[in-house]
């Protein structure tokens, strides 16, 4: 999956990586961030054997020129998870519009666990 811009000279399409790739960056830059995560046990063994992935905890839904985000991350225990919730997805929404031009329809943050 990819997101493709038309512009006056061409076309510029971004890939589902290249965007999963910078909403981790925007999350992993907040304070109390402890990593990202998988949606489930399953996927994290899989995930063990693996190496490490730029779209782990990352789910990505492009329609047009809109995108979808979910991420699922791990908090550092003593964490606001409200404010730091609200932080995350004011980072991605910021970084994704102003890196790619796409318009982020939502941001759900996932907190799967704390450590």
């Amino acid at each position: 999956m990819e997101s493709r811009l038309e512009n006056p000279l061409g076309q510029v399409s971004i890939s589902a990586n290249a965007i999963a790739n910078i909403v981790t960056n925007a999350t992993l830059r907040c304070p109390g961030v402890a990593g990202m995560s998988t949606k489930s046990f399953t996927e994290e063994i899989a995930n063990l054997l693996k190496v490490e992935s730029p779209s782990r905890g990352v789910e990505i839904n492009i329609s047009e020129d809109k995108v979808n985000v979910n991420v699922f991350v791990l908090v550092s225990y003593g964490t606001n998870i409200p404010e730091l919730a609200d932080l995350i997805a004011s980072n991605i929404k910021s970084d994704l519009e102003k890196y790619t031009g796409l318009i982020v329809a939502s941001v759900n943050v996932n907190v799967v666990g704390i450590s």
